[in-house]
């Protein structure tokens, strides 16, 4: 399974628990409040009281996700990186790494699966599925009336829409950012070999999910820079 994929599954079941249990504590504040003249407060203080609840059923959660994408990924080092970088993941020195709440095998199976990801070659998998394909990005609604892609990404490199196409063997620094909130923008930044100048594209309106843009840009750096490129 593709990294970015296992991801998507990790967060919705982190954000729809989270919503339970928040709206729970709403509920039961609300009809303290409107049924027995509770004060308002109270509304608060059981959301504060649920999400303090809902932290060890999140940990054991997360364990259980963690164990099961481990299984199943085959891109350890870029799953890991995207994994943090939206809290699904934490370093082993972490505090939350240091008390997850969950069964001792399991996390003795955690750490395994860990150790055996660090020197797995399951990479290779994804070099034969995807070394011959071009993944295509399109902006939304815009695709009707232009086919034009916004962003195409494959082994040799990137291509954009006024830029061309640009060669791994090209670039000196790339990556995809977002600033995140409730309406993100999404972007790449890139700088080209023997410049210092720092290039920004907008990836305005985009199709797909900026996880999988992310994730493809550095799948595919990793497929043109390793061995087997």
């Amino acid at each position: 399974m593709e990294s970015y994929k296992a991801i998507r599954i990790g967060l919705i079941l982190v954000i729809s628990f989270a919503i339970i249990f928040m709206s729970i504590g709403l509920g039961f504040g609300i009809v303290l409040w409107t049924k027995f003249q509770f004060h308002i407060s109270f509304i608060i203080v059981f959301l504060i009281i649920f999400l303090i609840i809902y932290y060890p059923f999140w940990s054991l959660i997360l364990l259980k996700w963690q164990i099961w994408s481990l299984k199943r990924i085959y891109d350890f080092d870029t799953f890991i990186e995207l994994a943090q970088k939206r809290a699904l993941f934490y370093p082993q020195d972490h505090f939350y790494s240091k008390y997850t709440i969950g069964l001792k095998k399991d996390k003795r199976l955690l750490k395994d699966l860990l150790l055996k990801g660090q020197n797995s070659k399951k990479l290779e998998l994804l070099r034969r599925k995807y070394e011959n394909q071009t993944i295509v990005f399109h902006q939304k609604l815009l695709r009707l009336f232009n086919r034009t892609s916004l962003l195409e990404i494959s082994i040799i490199g990137i291509r954009l829409r006024k830029e061309g196409l640009i060669k791994w063997s090209d670039i000196n620094y790339l990556i995809a950012k977002t600033s995140g909130g409730k309406y993100p923008e999404h972007w790449i930044e890139y700088k080209i070999k023997n410049s210092n100048r720092k290039e920004i594209y907008k990836l305005r309106n985009i199709n797909s999910g900026f996880l999988k843009v992310e994730y493809f840009i550095n799948l595919y750096k990793q497929l043109a820079t390793t061995k087997g490129a």
